[in-house]
């Protein structure tokens, strides 16, 4: 009996250990908004599937739709580069290189505009 309840313990202790080093972020949810820290750029993981790119300008969004998106456990795929990221409660930080530039990028979860909002303002501006 000794021998099951100290198999018990143990593997629950292994398994809160693998659920502490898998879950130390979740992966960007479709539908969600996020606000680079100290701009005004928003970008839109749709439920659509594509990355949507967002600008305040004054009182106008104008937005873009940058193209599809895949997002796996520690990477996210936009516009042909795989970055790394890694996420905090409602920070994300994304890592890599986009067109032959290296940088990274800091985001927080906004609630400013919806999925629908920004998408609407998709087409006002040009994809650069």
């Amino acid at each position: 009996m000794k021998k099951i309840v100290s198999l018990l313990a143990l593997c629950a202790v292994l398994l809160g250990t693998v659920m502490v080093v898998t879950g130390c972020g979740k992966k960007p949810e479709k539908g969600t908004v996020w606000q680079a820290e100290d701009t005004h750029e928003y970008y839109c993981f749709h439920s659509d599937g594509n990355l949507y790119v967002a600008k305040k300008d004054g009182n106008t969004l104008l937005a873009y739709n940058a193209g599809p998106y895949t997002i796996d456990s520690k990477k996210v795929t936009i516009m042909g580069a795989t970055l790394d990221y890694k996420s905090s409660g409602n920070k994300m930080t994304l890592k890599g290189t986009i067109g032959g530039q290296k940088g990274s990028i800091v985001l927080q979860k906004s609630s400013d505009y919806t999925e629908k909002q920004i998408k609407d303002a998709a087409g006002v501006v040009p994809h650069e």
